[in-house]
């Protein structure tokens, strides 16, 4: 279900006429970041081949010049992660936007950022894998960041450079989760094929830069416990934002607004070990100030935010009964973040007011992974 719905998401907004479609296929090699001390060892560099393909954003709307005319694709990526035995292999799917940096000439860079989901083929398991604390399920989130450096060789066939990041997590819905963090370089070649459809010139539009308000009500889940187990049961949370948003240009917006959540898993935790003596269920409550940004693609936008926690009692009380603790422990417990996709009912670019969108997203404290939830909203 998870990676139906991430695929999705980018899917319908790339199914714009193209002007231009291209493949490409290459190699790649890295070396996993071993970023935990019980991290299992890595002697080996990681291997795998990637493809891409898509197509040229091509003006049939008006935020495709706001991203230049941007490549709309998917990069499929198969590789292994140093350790075949315990880590073993997986397999992505990444929708990816490519923006042109530099085209003149013969040598063309561009950045890509995409969000999809991976699915690995020795996740943690309790009987047989014990020692995978990196990914706890078989399929999770997957994002992708890279510069990319072509050669032209003629007007078709180009010759590529690609280094590149990608981050797996499955934000914390199934324990253990580490994290994967590979960066990898990747070579290759890319054919364009023949131009058969000109760019459209698209007429000025201008945006409308009022300030509106929205609220969002949200379902999560996580498994209760630490980042590397063991893993307790499944906990719903429930939330709610009230967002005030302004447009800064077209493809644009920025918010913040206040956001507070209900974590059942806690309230458990603190009926169970009797953490508190009084207001037990309050406790179990939090509430975050939060200031975010949407790059807006027609009917989708990619969230992203973050913001201070205003009320977070259990876990920075919890904290305090630890006799030792680092600086990035006590930080998790003042610094939320969030990275999502949106779906909006109406093109977010042209709507002026009243539009209706669903979501999904994956909250973190200071980039560990907390839980992933989705939702339905409303901008008046």
């Amino acid at each position: 279900m998870l990676p139906r719905i991430l695929f999705y998401f980018l899917l319908i907004s790339f199914c714009n006429a193209s002007a231009q479609n291209y493949v490409q296929a290459g190699l790649l090699t890295g070396r996993i970041i071993e970023n935990h001390p019980g991290f299992p060892e890595v002697k080996n560099f990681s291997a795998g081949m990637e493809l891409r393909a898509g197509s040229k954003l091509n003006g049939r709307k008006p935020w495709h010049r706001s991203y230049k005319y941007a490549d709309a694709g998917v990069a499929f990526t198969y590789g292994s992660i140093g350790n075949s035995e315990i880590l073993g292999s997986y397999f992505s799917v990444i929708p990816e936007l490519t923006i042109p940096w530099k085209e003149p000439g013969r040598w063309k860079t561009s950045v890509s950022l995409g969000l999809g989901a991976a699915c690995f083929n020795k996740p943690f398991d309790k009987l047989t894998n014990r020692e995978n604390i990196v990914i706890g399920s078989r399929f999770s989130f997957c994002a992708n960041a890279a510069f990319n450096a072509e050669y032209g060789l003629n007007k078709s066939w180009f010759f590529c450079i690609r280094p590149q990041i990608y981050h797996a997590s499955n934000s914390h819905s199934n324990l253990p989760n580490v994290g994967m963090n590979l960066p990898v370089l990747t070579a290759g070649v890319k054919y364009r094929f023949e131009e058969k459809d000109k760019i459209i010139p698209d007429s000025a539009r201008s945006f409308n830069d009022k300030i509106y308000f929205t609220i969002r009500a949200g379902l999560g889940y996580n498994q209760f416990g630490g980042t590397t187990g063991p893993g307790g049961p499944y906990y719903p949370i429930y939330l709610v934002s009230l967002l005030v948003t302004k447009k800064l240009s077209l493809v644009n917006k920025i918010q913040t607004g206040i956001e507070a959540w209900y974590n059942t898993g806690v309230y458990e935790f603190i009926l169970s070990q009797d953490f508190y003596k009084e207001n037990q269920r309050q406790k179990s409550y939090s509430m975050a100030w939060i200031a975010g940004h949407e790059f807006l693609m027609g009917h989708i936008s990619l969230v992203t935010q973050g913001g201070i926690y205003l009320y977070h009692p259990f876990y920075r009380d919890r904290l305090k009964r630890f006799e030792s603790y680092t600086m990035k422990e006590k930080l998790k417990t003042i610094f939320p973040a969030r990275i999502g996709l949106q779906y909006y009912m109406y093109d977010e670019t042209a709507r002026t007011k009243n539009n209706l969108f669903i979501g999904v997203y994956i909250k973190t404290n200071l980039g560990q992974a907390d839980f992933m939830d989705t939702g339905i909203g409303y901008r008046f």
